[in-house]
């Protein structure tokens, strides 16, 4: 399955297309999260686990000029209503932290094969996804209050 991501134009026509996938792109990956799965040490999708992986490299890739544009419209938000600079303060703190953990899920995917305890290890890699999916889509969400206030 293609990533949502891809059909995002880097050329963007609006920074709000490019935000609607960045939202298909983390109910796609919660999807596939869901499809993770271990009985009995063998996995229940095989394909999964490439899945995942493929997804979280498409997004650590594109992760980093999302950002710019993002910085771009937080930064004409704050020109036209200064009153909103603590909030755009906090979706640029996010940042670090979301790179951070993207790395993260990508690493725990990675090793996953090789794991001494499939079962723990698959429990490991579906909380931290769902941690990303979730902390993610809240910083999208304030980003979207901060620049439609």
């Amino acid at each position: 399955m293609a990533s949502t991501l891809s059909v995002v134009p880097m050329n963007r026509v609006t920074f709000n297309e490019e935000y609607k996938g960045w939202l298909a792109a983390l109910k796609d990956l919660d999807k596939t999260l869901e499809q993770l799965e271990c009985y009995s040490e063998v996995y229940a999708n095989l394909g999964c686990m490439g899945e995942l992986l493929q997804r979280t490299r498409a997004m650590a890739q594109a992760l980093p000029d999302f950002f710019l544009h993002e910085d771009a419209e937080i930064s004409n938000v704050e020109r036209m209503r200064p009153e909103l600079t603590d909030c755009a303060h906090c979706v640029r703190k996010d940042r670090g932290e979301l790179g951070l953990l993207l790395q993260k899920l990508a690493a725990a995917i990675e090793v996953l094969p090789g794991s001494d305890d499939l079962a723990a290890s698959i429990y490991a890699v579906k909380e931290q996804g769902n941690d990303f999916v979730r902390r993610f889509g809240t910083h999208l969400a304030r980003e979207q209050t901060t620049r439609s206030a």
